[in-house]
């Protein structure tokens, strides 16, 4: 799959996975990056099985070394479909972008009849969805299975947490910096400030909070009593939330995080007001006042229509 020169992408994960980075940081950042992987690949998802086993005769055929799930070696073993992948390169060259290939298995499996069964087509397009969403972000998966349990168990962690808490709620982390984390296992405060922040962002042009809700979701609760909670499961995840209420620390690490552009923020009115789109503390503060003033003449106009109704 081809990726536009200009995206901007993103690792989404569910906030309660920030508490795991404070704990057990190596494993929590595998499955961050295991089930971000997973989520994107269901935007990857191919329309036809029969595009997916082209990509796995092609594989099998090109990269005999590379290794497919079970369940996708499963099919390829099939006589007929082992078959298409051992014929199929006698026509083309092992050159150029792969369409020869693409074009000539296409024409063999519709000669000779080759079809799938339900759990056959959906074992490939799994398989070809997890492999675009990993090229996508510029990574390589060489266990699929694996990361396919990480995400379920994932899954049922953060759906017995919002089950207590309420509605899940969502991270994102520019990817590049993600994964520079992933792999150097470092700046991992920086790490959980932006995805905390993020998570209060959400899609909003900006939005007002406090230093005590940026604080709870920088451990991966999402309210005070989440963060309660969670500080009674474990001494580190306690520290850790005592550590951030140290304004000191607290402030710069948000200005370290502002400083890299990771988000534009302001302290108005005994709020913290947190942006992605607005390039300045200015522009910020010019939004958050605009706004103010609209609410205040849109109030001063309801209160109009009701004494002239009077």
């Amino acid at each position: 799959m081809n990726n536009p020169p200009d995206t901007k992408r993103f690792l989404n994960f569910p906030l309660p996975m920030l508490a795991d980075t404070i704990t057990t940081p190596d494993a929590a950042l595998s499955e961050i990056a295991c089930f971000a992987i997973v989520e994107y690949a269901k935007h990857c998802r191919p329309d036809d099985p029969t595009e997916a086993l082209i990509q796995a005769a092609y594989v099998k055929s090109q990269r005999p070394g590379e290794l497919l799930p079970v369940a996708v070696e499963r099919v390829m073993c099939r006589e007929d479909i082992d078959e298409l992948a051992a014929t199929v390169p006698e026509y083309f060259g092992g050159t150029g972008d792969g369409s020869a290939f693409i074009d000539n298995a296409t024409e063999s499996i519709n000669m000779d009849g080759i079809t799938l069964d339900a759990d056959e087509a959906e074992s490939l397009l799994r398989w070809v969805s997890v492999c675009r969403s990993a090229s996508y972000f510029n990574r390589v998966v060489n266990n699929h299975e694996g990361i396919e349990r990480s995400h379920a168990r994932t899954w049922k962690r953060c759906k017995k947490h919002a089950s207590q808490f309420g509605p899940m709620v969502w991270c994102s982390v520019p990817a590049d910096f993600a994964f520079e984390v992933i792999d150097g296992k470092k700046d991992l405060a920086m790490f959980r400030a932006v995805a905390a922040c993020r998570s209060i962002i959400g899609r909003h042009r900006y939005t007002g909070t406090t230093k005590a809700m940026i604080r709870c979701r920088m451990i991966g609760a999402k309210s005070q009593a989440a963060a309660d909670a969670l500080c009674k499961t474990s001494d580190t995840i306690r520290d850790e939330f005592d550590r951030l209420g140290r304004r000191r620390q607290f402030d710069n690490l948000l200005t370290d995080a502002a400083c890299r552009g990771f988000i534009t923020k302001v302290g108005m009115a005994r709020r913290i007001y947190l942006s992605t789109t607005a390039t300045s503390p200015d522009e910020l503060a010019k939004m958050v006042v605009e706004a103010k003033r609209r609410r205040r003449y849109l109030e001063a106009e309801k209160q109009a229509r009701r004494a002239m109704t009077k």
